[in-house]
């Protein structure tokens, strides 16, 4: 047996391994408890508290995928444990694997909808505000906010990042801009222009201050 329960979805797959072959796959939800039974053909299944405090029961299956009995306890009931009676080693003989299904019994509980989780806040409300609902999980509506915290069109991430973009493009044309233009060339050819990078030097200024007091 191969399965994931808990905090997983509850998918279940039952193999041959001898002959490599796959006999039963599903998904039991739901699931807190899983133990097999001492004749090695049938195994249990249980939902219990505190784990989990709705659908407590539990079911036994036959490996072949066959739900053989179910047991649901009264609605505002809780189930806290189940176990199996122990058996000792030997009683039950060794049989032959088959892969058809056996027969069994139809569900008796109810199988949870694969429907969209909706926090209780927004439970009870019309289905067009709750087609509003952005990828934060934020209602954009201002109907969903207190007065003057109305939401922005669009998420404040995207935003920011439009914003960096911009502000980057106008450091580009300002660039593109002084790279074209440059200091202009004087009228005598010995006297060089100074970069504007070394006009606005703070350091080199200071050591040309430095300088011209020791030697006026």
């Amino acid at each position: 047996m191969l399965g994931g329960f808990g905090n997983i979805s509850g998918k279940m797959e039952i193999w041959d391994v001898k002959r490599h072959k796959q006999i039963f796959k599903a998904e039991i939800p739901d699931v807190t408890y899983l133990c097999w039974a001492a004749d090695g053909e049938h195994f249990i299944t249980g939902t219990t508290a505190p784990r989990l405090r709705v659908n407590n029961g539990f079911k036994i299956w036959h490996y072949t995928g066959s739900l053989q009995y179910e047991f649901k306890v009264e609605e505002g009931d809780e189930l806290y444990q189940v176990a199996l009676q122990p058996i000792p080693e030997g009683i039950f003989p060794e049989k032959e694997i088959v892969t058809e299904q056996v027969p069994g019994i139809e569900y008796a509980t109810k199988q949870d909808s694969k429907k969209a989780y909706i926090p209780p806040s927004a439970r009870n409300r019309p289905a067009s505000d709750l087609s509003t609902r952005t990828q934060f999980g934020v209602y954009t509506k201002s109907s969903h906010l207190p007065p003057g915290l109305a939401m922005p069109a669009q998420p404040i991430a995207a935003a920011g990042k439009k914003k960096k973009k911009a502000s980057r493009n106008l450091e580009d044309q300002d660039i593109e801009k002084s790279v074209k233009t440059g200091p202009q060339p004087s009228l005598n050819a010995d006297v060089k222009p100074v970069p504007e990078i070394l006009k606005n030097d703070v350091e080199r200024n200071k050591r040309i201050s430095s300088l011209n007091k020791v030697f006026p």
